[in-house]
């Protein structure tokens, strides 16, 4: 090697990138038509170096803040959610009516003419009186049914009720008290309050609604087959996807109807308490759907971590 590739090597960096003035360039362009040593260092520092190129693709982190973003608005919508069933729960105890026994007490009654007028004790906040037919077709008969809640107890101010019936001579009245209560020392059948029934007309029992009982044990049969189903098919991901979802209402169900009616499977509100049980069993399953996919979304977070 010449003393002159030790010089030409030393600014070959400055030539290969165009530093060096027009006569130092001539003159190692010379050297370099000269000799095939200095050409091939030449070469090889001309060779691109591959760097490996950043992670700059910020799909990954959009992917990232969105997942993060999902997780936020579901945990938003899973409290609000559980608040407003807590909210409709508190309704419903505040407005369940209460039932009381016949007492003497509790109700007047008053013939004024062709009306019969009924006063309730000032404890009584509301009562239904309902017309039916009797079996024979001759008389005219009522039942009436009183109660009290704590809403109206409360923050009402209802004074006392009245309940008036129009008498018919064609059609002689009866009228039997509901009494909706069910306790030891208390006579299970409705009480007559007003007229006298025809030899071919009997007491009167007003049972409970037994439907509510009914749909719970549906609801638990329900979810017992969509386990079973679930269990056999964990597996196959759409289907698990969809019996996750499924199994999540009749629990959601349950939950209502013990905000509701507790431990009891009947009810003398059926369609009120349906009403209650379904709202809130709607926002109880709700919540637990987001509870479902926030638990999805910490998967998935969990899995980003890994490849972070």
């Amino acid at each position: 090697m010449k003393n002159e590739c030790y010089i030409v090597r030393d600014i070959l960096p400055l030539y290969e990138e165009k530093l060096l003035s027009d006569e130092t360039a001539d003159f190692v362009l010379r050297h370099l038509n000269e000799c095939s040593e200095c050409r091939e260092e030449l070469a090889q520092m001309e060779k691109a170096v591959v760097l490996p190129k950043a992670d700059t693709d910020i799909t990954f982190l959009l992917k990232v803040k969105k997942t993060l973003i999902a997780k936020k608005v579901q945990t938003i919508l899973l409290t609000v959610a559980i608040l407003l069933a807590i909210a409709v729960s508190v309704i419903g105890f505040l407005t369940a009516p209460k039932y009381y026994p016949y007492s003497h007490e509790l109700l007047d009654i008053t013939e004024v003419d062709d009306l019969v007028l009924i006063s309730f004790d000032e404890k009584i906040t509301g009562y239904r009186l309902v017309q039916e037919s009797a079996p024979d077709g001759e008389q005219k008969i009522y039942h009436i049914e009183a109660w009290s809640t704590i809403w109206d107890n409360v923050f009402g101010q209802r004074g006392q009720q009245f309940a008036v019936v129009k008498l018919n001579n064609a059609d002689p009245t009866i009228i039997y008290y509901t009494q909706n209560f069910r306790g030891e020392s208390v006579d299970i059948g409705d009480v007559l309050v007003y007229g006298k029934p025809s030899s071919n007309i009997g007491g009167a029992i007003s049972c409970p609604g037994l439907s509510l009982g009914y749909l719970l044990l549906f609801s638990g049969a329900l979810f017992l087959v969509t386990l079973a189903v679930l269990v056999c098919l964990r597996k196959r991901e759409k289907a698990r996807f969809w019996l996750e979802r499924i199994i999540l209402f009749p629990i959601a169900y349950a939950i209502g109807h013990f905000c509701v009616l507790r431990f009891s499977t009947v009810s003398y509100s059926v369609v009120r308490d349906f009403f209650l049980i379904m709202l809130i069993a709607l926002l109880i399953y709700c919540a637990l759907l987001f509870a479902l996919n926030i638990f999805n979304i910490k998967k998935e977070i969990r899995k980003m971590e890994t490849h972070i």
